[in-house]
């Protein structure tokens, strides 16, 4: 699938939840604590088998976020995240037009760290941390004039040169990689403001010389992580990604999404735990721009 045909299925999986395969709810809007002026726009996801057994519904201390890239588009991240008595999910799923996709509430877990995390297990990692997944291909190969996607579609062109980043130098073997959109970065600081606030988590980054590393340190370590940072095998997310611009989003003392305001729409929600209520979603629009055996991941 290439780039302009993701778009297009973001479009139409938020319109219709990809004829039938979803329930996408209409966005409601929840405050980030502390922040007031400061919303986000979450959209409730419902499989269309609508058993929530992909998830655990145990509640444990949250100290640690950790963010994950996809490797797909957002029809299949959310048929492969929701799959029955997987339990391999994450609450949260960005998609490249901002919009936050709800799984399951942030106070729930189910396994996203994988096998043989460095230093810890996939249960203990998987409980202690929230996961947030990007909806992006991440690595790319070159093939002529064409980058692939891990499954050897052509995602774009050389030619097509805000679409993906080329590092100067490999990372875990990989050069190319799908670019983020401006709305992904934006979504993302805004959530990991509210998670961090609504769970004490400190606003803290590993230090830039491991950020990249799968070392001991990050598995005590409070604050935001990903996935690279606990194995050595994966490449989510690791350099090209703009890690300046989260850093300095989330712990800056304030700050303002790009997001259109839409407070006016509907009262906010004081959490994501509230959209597993009966919560009355008519006043608002949408016309938003923007276990067992340890399983893998």
């Amino acid at each position: 699938m290439n780039f302009q045909q993701v778009i297009e299925t973001e479009k139409k999986m938020r319109n219709d939840g990809i004829d039938g395969a979803f329930t996408i709810d209409i966005p409601a809007l929840v405050s980030v604590k502390g922040e007031p002026d400061l919303m986000m726009q979450v959209l409730r996801v419902t499989p269309s088998h609508r058993n929530m057994n992909y998830f655990y519904t145990e509640k444990y201390p949250k100290t640690q976020i950790m963010i994950h890239f996809t490797e797909g588009h957002l029809r299949g991240d959310l048929s492969q995240l929701t799959k029955e008595n997987q339990h391999v999910s994450v609450p949260f799923v960005i998609a490249r037009d901002g919009g936050i996709y709800r799984l399951f509430g942030s106070e729930a877990w189910a396994f996203h760290v994988g096998k043989n995390p460095v230093g810890s297990t996939n249960e203990i990692l998987s409980r202690s941390s929230i996961g947030i997944e990007l909806s992006n291909y991440g690595p790319l190969t070159l093939q002529g004039n064409d980058l692939l996607t891990p499954y050897g579609d052509v995602y774009c062109s050389v030619n097509d040169t805000s679409e993906y980043i080329k590092l100067p130098k490999p990372y875990r073997g990989k050069s190319y990689f799908a670019s983020f959109t401006e709305e992904q970065y934006d979504a993302l600081i805004v959530l990991l403001r509210y998670l961090t606030a609504l769970f004490n988590i400190p606003r803290a980054f590993l230090p830039e010389n491991v950020r990249y590393e799968a070392t001991t340190q990050a598995v005590g370590f409070k604050g935001i992580v990903s996935h690279v940072n606990v194995r050595a095998d994966k490449i989510d997310i690791g350099p090209a990604f703009d890690w300046a611009k989260v850093v300095a989003g989330v712990t800056a003392a304030s700050y303002t999404s790009i997001a259109p305001a839409t407070r006016g729409f509907v009262a906010p929600l004081d959490s994501d735990s509230e959209l597993d209520m009966d919560v009355d979603l008519s006043g608002v629009t949408r016309d938003f721009s923007i276990g067992d055996e340890e399983p893998d991941c």
